[in-house]
C-alpha cells in the first residue's frame, strides 16, 4: 500500500495527462507530490492521434520519452472527406503518435511515479479544497486521511472538478459520441475524418479488426430528435468509412463544447478544468501537455513568491486563454473550409467570419503613443520559472504587454513618446541597446502589435485627446 505523506509541496487533484505531467514535472525539481486520482473512467475517445508537429513540442518540455513511451507511432494514413465530396490525403513529412487513452493516461501516471510522484488512486477530496493548507481525502474503501500542502491543484478534466469554475466562454453545444463498430478492411490503416450534414465523424482503426468512431453533432438536435436517429442519420450520410460499419456499440457520450473557465476561489486550474478546445483541432491532448507545462513553471513560482500568488495566477489565466482562443481560431478555419453543408444548423452555429485584421498604417502617418497607455508588471515565463516582467496596458486590454516574441514591449513603446512615422520610430527603437542587436523586421512585427492593440495611434488623434 503507498505511504501517505503528512506534507507536501504540492498537491495535484487529477490523474490525467495534464495532471500526471505536471506532477512529474515539479518532482523532477525535486518537490513533494502528491496526484490524486479518483479512478473513473476519462470520456475521451479510446482511440486518438498527436500530430507530428507537436513532437518539437513535447522535447521542449521534456517529456517526449515519457509520451512516447506511453504511446506508439502512428502508421496510419490519415484522409479527409471535406469541402468536398472527394477523398483527400494528408500528407505528413514524420509520423505522429498513435494512442490508446487508458494506456495512455496509465502510463504518464507511471511516468511520474517514476520521477518521484506519490500516486494514490481511487482517492478525492472530502471537501472543498484551499489554495494550500491542509486537504481530508476520501478513499474509495471509506477511509479518510489529511494532507498539508504548500499549493493545491486542481486537474479533473473538463467538469471543473472540485469547486468548478464558472464558465465564461463557451463555443456552440457540442455533443460527441463515442461508439465502436465492426471492421471496415479498406480502411484497416487508415483514419478518416468526414463532414456530413450533421456534423462530423473521426474514424480511426482499433487494431484488432474493429473500429472507433467518434461523431460530433450539435446537443440541440440529440434532445429534440434524440440519439439514436442523430448517430443514424450520420452514419447514413456519409461517405467514408462511417457508411460501411455494422454492429454500432455505443462506448460513451460526452459534452465536447469549448469552454474557457475562471475561478474566483485562488485556486490554480489546468488542462481541461480551466479550458477545453474544440476536438476539430486535433490538438487536445497536446494543449493538456502545455498547460501542464506552463502551470508546473507557475507552481514552482508561487512557492517562492507567494507574496504575488494573484499575480501569478492571472498570468496562468492569460496564457490560457491567449492559448484558447488560438485553437478556436484554428478550428474556425477548418469549419470555414466546409462549404457544401454551409446553412446547416451545425455548420452555420460554428461558421464565424475570419477575423479583421486592422491594416498597417500608412508609411508617412507619423504615430505616437497613446495617452492612456500606462506601465505595468506582470509574469512571463522564463525556463522553468515565471519571471516579473515590464510591459504596458491600456483600458478595455485585459492584458500586459510585455513582449511581442523575443522583442520587449518598454522600448518599443517608448520610441513613440514624441511623434514618428513606423520607420522612424523602429529606427529609433533599435539604438535601445536592448533592440540594437534584434532583427529591425522583428521590432517592426512589434509596433505593429502594439498599433493593433491601440498603444500607438495617430499622432493627430493622440494631440486631439489631449
Amino acid at each position: 500500500m503507498t505511504s501517505i505523506p503528512d506534507t507536501v509541496d504540492v498537491l495535484i487533484v487529477g490523474g490525467g495527462p495534464a495532471g500526471a505531467i505536471c506532477a512529474g514535472l515539479l518532482a523532477r525539481q525535486s518537490l513533494r507530490v502528491l496526484l490524486v486520482d479518483d479512478g473513473r473512467p476519462r470520456r475521451a475517445s479510446e482511440q486518438e492521434t498527436i500530430l507530428p508537429a507537436a513532437r518539437t513540442a513535447l522535447a521542449r518540455v521534456g517529456v517526449h520519452d515519457a509520451v512516447l513511451a506511453a504511446a506508439a507511432p502512428d502508421r496510419l494514413r490519415h484522409l479527409a472527406i471535406w469541402g468536398g465530396p472527394t477523398m483527400v490525403a494528408q500528407p505528413a513529412a514524420e509520423p505522429g503518435l498513435r494512442l490508446h487513452r487508458p494506456t495512455f493516461d496509465a502510463g504518464l501516471r507511471r511516468w511520474a511515479v517514476d520521477c518521484g510522484v506519490v500516486l494514490l488512486s481511487s482517492c478525492s477530496p472530502a471537501a472543498p479544497l484551499p489554495p494550500s493548507g491542509r486537504v481530508r481525502l476520501r478513499f474509495a474503501g471509506g477511509c479518510f486521511a489529511d494532507v498539508e500542502a504548500g499549493c493545491v491543484v486542481v486537474a479533473a478534466g473538463r467538469s471543473g472538478g472540485p469547486s468548478p469554475a464558472p464558465v465564461l466562454v463557451a463555443g456552440p453545444e457540442t455533443a460527441a459520441f463515442c461508439v465502436r463498430t465492426s471492421a471496415v478492411p479498406e480502411f484497416a490503416e487508415a483514419a478518416v475524418i468526414e463532414a456530413v450534414p450533421d456534423g462530423w465523424l473521426w474514424w480511426i482503426p482499433a487494431g484488432d479488426g474493429s473500429g472507433v468512431l467518434s461523431v460530433l453533432v450539435d446537443t440541440a438536435v440529440v434532445a429534440a430528435e434524440g440519439s439514436r436517429t442523430v448517430l443514424a442519420r450520420a452514419l447514413q450520410s456519409a461517405t467514408g468509412p462511417a457508411r460501411q460499419v455494422a454492429n454500432v456499440r455505443l462506448l460513451h457520450a460526452t459534452r465536447a463544447t469549448a469552454r474557457l473557465r475562471r475561478g474566483t476561489d485562488a485556486l490554480l486550474r489546468l488542462g481541461d478544468a480551466i479550458a477545453t478546445v474544440d476536438p476539430l483541432s486535433s490538438q487536445g491532448v497536446e494543449k493538456a501537455i502545455a498547460s501542464a507545462d506552463q502551470a508546473a513553471a507557475a507552481i514552482a513560482t508561487l512557492l517562492s513568491e507567494s507574496a504575488d500568488a494573484g499575480g501569478i495566477l492571472t498570468a496562468v489565466w492569460r496564457w490560457e486563454r491567449d492559448l484558447w482562443r488560438a485553437h478556436a481560431a484554428t478550428a474556425a478555419a477548418f469549419y470555414r473550409q466546409e462549404e457544401r453543408f454551409a446553412e446547416q444548423p451545425f455548420w452555420r452555429a460554428r461558421r464565424v467570419p475570419s477575423p479583421t485584421v486592422l491594416p498597417d498604417p500608412p508609411a508617412d502617418l507619423p504615430l505616437h503613443l497613446a495617452s492612456d497607455a500606462t506601465a505595468a508588471t506582470t509574469w512571463r515565463r522564463h525556463e522553468r520559472r515565471l519571471v516579473a516582467a515590464d510591459g504596458l496596458t491600456r483600458p478595455g486590454l485585459d492584458d500586459v504587454l510585455t513582449h511581442v516574441r523575443f522583442v520587449p514591449v518598454p522600448p518599443v513603446a517608448a520610441a513613440f513618446t514624441v511623434p514618428r512615422t513606423l520607420a522612424a520610430g523602429v529606427a529609433e527603437a533599435g539604438r535601445d541597446p536592448r533592440l540594437f542587436v534584434l532583427p529591425p523586421r522583428a521590432v517592426l512585427d512589434a509596433a505593429l502589435v502594439l498599433w493593433r492593440q491601440g498603444l500607438l495611434i495617430p499622432a493627430a488623434t493622440a494631440v486631439a485627446r489631449r
